[in-house]
């Protein structure tokens, strides 16, 4: 059995393969939106690098490609006066060739945004990010990873929003 469309022969085979590709295709083309009001999200990425000079030497260059993974959950949610926000991922870099440079790393960012009263108000926040760094500076076959951590107080009175008063601490 073959189907006829526009003077061109389709075989029942390859009618199955244009069917099922086209339906994938649409649901690669189409966005996926989450409800406005979710509290709970999670994303998940695979991206694939080439450098060509990896270490940035003049001579000897080094190529390689570099793999990440990324997943990660996020948790957002307003009570009354109140905002929490948990943002957690996880990234895992894997290098085809220089195995010594492959770590994996847990960053966060956690913050409750607080309110006594419209007037008085402030956040408490901590976030952690731990990132490798290229070669371009650092001129070592080492791995080269900065951490960056920051833990904030912040507390401000504005009782007729014409002046504040602003307590913070880093």
């Amino acid at each position: 059995m073959s189907f006829y469309y526009r003077r061109l022969l389709i075989k029942p085979s390859l009618s199955c393969t244009l069917y099922y590709s086209v339906c994938f295709s649409l649901l690669i083309c189409c966005p996926l939106y989450a409800a406005q009001f979710d509290a709970l999200e999670y994303s998940a990425s695979i991206n694939q690098a080439w450098d060509n000079n990896l270490f940035r030497a003049k001579q000897n260059a080094s190529s390689d490609q570099i793999t990440t993974f990324r997943a990660g959950v996020r948790f957002d949610k307003d009570y009354s006066l109140q905002r929490f926000l948990v943002d957690v991922n996880y990234v895992d870099y894997q290098y085809q060739k220089n195995d010594l440079l492959e770590f994996d790393a847990v960053n966060y960012n956690a913050a409750w945004f607080w309110s006594l009263t419209p007037s008085l108000t402030g956040t408490i926040s901590t976030r952690k990010n731990k990132a490798l760094l290229g070669f371009a500076d650092f001129r070592t076959f080492a791995q080269n990873i900065r951490t960056d951590e920051y833990n904030v107080f912040r507390a401000e009175y504005s009782p007729y929003k014409v002046w504040s008063l602003i307590l913070g601490f880093t």
